[in-house]
């Protein structure tokens, strides 16, 4: 049972890029940890890396060391870990642009460390923990005070419940935007369809204005 984590900046291996083609262009890899998101068995990071806007055709490639073994390319990877201990998660970002004045590219390479332990809050019901890259701007929660709306299992398997305490309109999306489900002026207990395994954005509108929750699903 791995029940805790802890996420210790490593404040010298992030940063800049080395330039190369005619130009001296750069890029940044790095990310950010939501320690009000993770929990309920997933840690939460956000991929804010970013190209020299002199790159603006640049052709980007995201590899992942997530310091078990394991590595993932994407921006937005999961990866579920299986052991506790401190793992060196790195982000490498690479960027290639063609232009009229020669091909221009730059690499960079952030890490931070994560531990993961047996006393601490991050595992659900004896689950692994389960490390989630999100789009920063897929995560602008309104925040306001609203009546509590209910989202269970969750983690689930693949079917899960949503308690709607007033009727409201509801969309289901994967990160990567795709609408999965979508239902207008629902009332009481909706179930969602069955879900592959991955992270989902549930987003809720009533009168009470609008409203996001996650779900994973393992």
């Amino acid at each position: 049972m791995y029940t805790g984590f802890v996420l210790c900046s490593n404040s010298g291996s992030g940063g800049g890029g080395s330039g190369g083609g005619s130009n001296n262009t750069g890029c940044v890899a790095q990310y950010s940890f939501d320690s009000t998101l993770t929990g309920m068995g997933q840690i939460v990071l956000y991929n804010t890396s970013y190209v020299d806007s002199t790159m603006q055709n640049a052709s980007i490639s995201y590899m992942w060391d997530f310091g078990d073994g394991t590595s993932a390319f994407g921006a937005y990877p999961s990866h579920v870990y299986t052991a506790a201990g401190n793992y060196a998660v790195c982000l490498t970002l690479n960027a290639v642009d063609s232009t009229a004045f020669g091909t221009m590219s730059c690499t960079s390479t952030y890490c931070d460390t994560i531990s993961i332990d047996s006393s601490g809050n991050v595992s659900y019901k004896n689950l692994n923990v389960t490390l989630n890259v999100y789009d920063p701007s897929q995560m602008s929660l309104e925040e306001k005070t609203t009546t509590p709306i209910k989202l269970y299992p969750n983690p689930s398997s693949g079917i899960a419940w949503v308690e709607l305490p007033q009727a409201s309109d509801i969309q289901l999306f994967s990160m990567t935007g795709r609408c999965v489900f979508n239902g207008f002026d629902l009332e009481g207990t909706v179930q969602l369809p069955f879900l592959n395994a991955g992270s989902y954005l549930l987003e809720i509108v009533n009168d009470e204005g609008k409203t996001y929750q996650l779900l994973l699903v393992l």
